[in-house]
């Protein structure tokens, strides 16, 4: 019995779908990381026109 458990045990584990969804899961890591740097970058970039804007307008005042 036991050994007929170790055999199911080993069987079971299909190696190639767990290096597919390990590759898959890295691609997704670096989709999901350039995502957000891209996204970042927006709200960085936004942030700082906003600012710009707000200097222009402070200085244009004076």
């Amino acid at each position: 019995m036991e050994k007929l458990k170790k055999q199911y045990v080993k069987n079971k584990i299909n190696w190639n779908d767990i290096n597919f969804i390990r590759l898959n899961l890295e691609a997704y890591q670096i989709i999901i990381k350039e995502g957000t740097n891209i996204f970042h970058n927006y709200l960085l970039e936004e942030n700082f026109n906003f600012f710009n804007g707000k200097i222009v307008e402070n200085k244009k005042r004076k």
